[in-house]
């Protein structure tokens, strides 16, 4: 959609770029809602971080970047390129036929991020996230279908 069309149909987007509909603002924005400086995050399925560093509003990179907002965010991916991925501060590549990684109760908050449309077995993904959520923790995925 062009710059003129967005303006038209979504006046709002003239301020920051973004129109009240942008889905990552949501989503990001309640993750921002929920961490503490202190938290663990996990990114299940941070790739390497084409996610933040192509977009073009600096506003929702500014949002989606936990790194230096949380003690610690943590990436895994099956692609080695997380390894190379500078929003984290630590990353594993793990076998999605394995369990990941990581003890049980390791993090405050695990987010995924256009991730469970391309798994094999959504729910021995969810299992895996339940595992390495800490009690009372919180897991959030966005996904651009069922």
């Amino acid at each position: 959609m062009s710059i003129d069309l967005r303006h038209r149909f979504s006046p709002e987007s003239r301020f920051g770029g973004f129109s009240e509909a942008d889905a990552m603002v949501e989503f990001y924005g309640r993750i921002a809602a929920l961490v503490k400086p202190t938290d663990r995050v996990l990114d299940y399925g941070a790739g390497r971080g084409a996610q933040i560093s192509e977009d073009a509003l600096p506003y929702r990179r500014a949002l989606k970047t936990l790194k230096g907002r949380v003690a610690h965010v943590e990436g895994c991916d099956i692609a080695p390129e997380v390894l190379s991925n500078p929003y984290l501060d630590g990353a594993k590549i793990f076998d999605p036929r394995e369990p990941l990684p990581y003890d049980d109760a390791s993090f405050d908050l695990v987010y995924s991020n256009w991730v469970f449309e391309h798994v094999e077995n959504p729910q021995v993904v969810a299992r895996e996230l339940l595992r390495v959520v800490k009690p009372g923790g919180y897991i959030c995925a966005i996904t651009p279908n069922k």
